[in-house]
């Protein structure tokens, strides 16, 4: 008989998604202290801003819109009422905490390490106004990103999960490649969302699967039976 391998502990999922916050601060911290990086990160959004046409300045000024402050709040609503009328109140709670939950920490992240916005003075074309918040990480890729993961996670393993990762890195990308070609944001502001969003997303799922909330559409499994 070959028994199970045994499932993390929930505090593990939590320890993890604490350690990567911190690491996501410590890595902002390091930036905002190595000047090599910046000018870096300033040569990618000047490569990346000077390849634009009509449309796809357009479309960068619509992804804005979209998850914005206003845009990414209609969104995520959007999201956990879809969860209610498909699954119910708990898949609605699962669906908000684990699109929410990733989201709030990276703009906890974004407060404290403060980072200035890209210079739009040394940008080939000014296409929106400077936000007023910091710049590290991206608070748009970090909605999309923990919204593509969370409709990831939501699913069993399977057909609909793989078309799910492929829509959601399309969509994780085009926001991310709309920041910096927007001039708002440094690579290094989008990679870090990209990275912790889904990593975040998952700890939270976990969490929720061991307080008796698994994913909303198919039941998470329980552990394996051993085998001969």
């Amino acid at each position: 008989m070959t028994p199970a391998p045994p499932r993390p502990r929930p505090w593990a999922w939590a320890a993890l998604a604490l350690t990567s916050v911190l690491a996501a601060l410590a890595l902002g911290w390091w930036v905002l202290a190595a000047p090599a990086v910046d000018d870096l990160d300033m040569l990618g959004v000047r490569a990346v801003n000077a390849l634009h046409t009509p449309g796809t300045d357009a479309l960068a000024r619509g992804i804005d819109a979209l998850f914005g402050p206003t845009g990414s709040v209609i969104v995520w609503i959007l999201a956990v009422l879809a969860a209610l009328l498909l699954r119910g109140s708990r898949a609605a709670l699962w669906t908000g905490l684990v699109t929410a939950a990733p989201w709030a920490a990276s703009r906890l992240v974004k407060e404290l390490v403060g980072r200035e916005r890209p210079d739009l003075g040394v940008l080939d074309h000014v296409l929106i106004d400077h936000p007023a918040s910091a710049s590290f990480p991206s608070g748009h890729t970090a909605f999309a990103a923990a919204l593509a993961a969370t409709l990831v996670l939501a699913l069993p393993p399977g057909g609909r999960r793989r078309i799910a990762v492929a829509v959601g890195a399309v969509l994780v990308l085009a926001v991310a490649w709309s920041r910096v070609a927007l001039g708002v944001h440094h690579p290094s502001d989008v990679l870090t969302s990209m990275i912790l969003m889904p990593l975040l997303a998952l700890c939270t799922a976990r969490l929720l699967a061991a307080a008796g909330f698994p994913r909303p559409f198919g039941a998470d499994r329980g552990p394996a039976r051993a085998r001969c």
